[in-house]
């Protein structure tokens, strides 16, 4: 019993001492389970002993390690000090399963206190679904998605300008990574919302709407293909490791008849894939454009969102 125990205590410390880009307390809740049943084993034993100091002295010790999630108002926006503590822990998990946008209101009551008397628009880092219907059409703010899928804005590379930040936005990512934010010093905070002021070098948030827009052209009826050619180098130049960019830009020269482009372009989105399914559908495109006519090989659908 004891031998799990520490074993699923290691787990616990791995994962909190870990930079993740998806390490939620869900995903740990088996372990949480195995330890609550041997703690319950652990506790009889405590309470059976003799010593009754070494029992009390345990027992206290346990109470005393769960303290400082009292003091957090939404627990679930606690992080365990192992994991940097709340006040740390967003620059090092990106646990997607916080917030769930409990904080409109009071992104609302900060814009309308500190931002709008000196008329300044902020930047908003948030769910998309929440910033159009929640805090601009019911809320009336003025804010401005930093991307904004559906939108014609394209974000500058470098961004001046008080910036509303989600923290799980700002912890480490794969692709969409704010790097900088997460290196500066918030100059103000809301639970699990971080606010920024100054000039930042964001240059994967310009390549996320880059992408987004030659997505949604690429998928229009009579695509402008030099146009979306020129936002997928931009987005590349970027971010020349984001394999969904080389495979739209394999599906654009797949588009044009050219074949030698867009198996080269194939072959770097599947060499940037992760290990994973995904390379062997790149290797099966790569194989159809090589060998079949063009105009019966079908465009590549970005398999991450299959």
């Amino acid at each position: 019993m004891g031998v799990l125990l520490l074993l699923c205590v290691a787990i616990i410390v791995i994962l909190a001492r870990s930079s993740a880009d998806y390490a939620g307390v869900r995903h740990t809740l088996t372990i949480y389970f195995v330890m609550a049943i041997l703690a319950g084993f652990a506790t009889q034993y405590l309470v059976q002993l003799r010593t009754k100091m070494i029992s009390a002295s345990v027992l206290g010790i346990t109470v005393l390690s769960c303290l400082p999630a009292l003091a957090v108002e939404r627990p679930w926006e606690y992080h365990n000090i192992l994991g940097g503590g709340t006040s740390h822990a967003y620059r090092y998990f990106r646990n997607d399963g916080v917030d769930l946008g409990q904080r409109d209101k009071e992104i609302a009551d900060y814009c309308r206190r500190k931002l709008e008397p000196v008329r300044e628009v902020p930047y908003l880092i948030y769910y998309p679904s929440f910033v159009k219907p929640d805090l601009i059409g019911y809320r009336h703010l003025k804010v401005k998605a930093l991307i904004d899928r559906d939108g014609e804005f394209l974000p500058p590379a470098t961004v001046s300008g008080t910036f509303i930040v989600l923290a799980t936005a700002v912890a480490p990512a794969i692709w969409t990574d704010y790097k900088a934010l997460r290196d500066a010093q918030p100059v103000d905070r809301m639970g699990n919302i971080l606010v920024y002021r100054g000039t930042y070098y964001l240059p994967n948030a310009r390549a996320d709407a880059l992408f987004d827009r030659a997505q949604r052209l690429l998928e229009e009826p009579k695509p402008e293909l030099p146009r979306i050619e020129s936002l997928l180098k931009e987005g590349l130049a970027l971010r020349p490791a984001d394999f969904g960019g080389w495979m739209m830009l394999g599906n654009l020269n797949l588009l044009r008849g050219d074949r030698e482009q867009a198996v080269t372009a194939y072959r770097k989105a599947r060499d940037m894939t992760p290990p994973s399914p995904f390379q062997q559908l790149f290797e099966e495109q790569i194989r159809l454009v090589s060998t079949q006519p063009l105009n019966t090989v079908t465009p590549m659908r970005d398999p991450s969102v299959e």
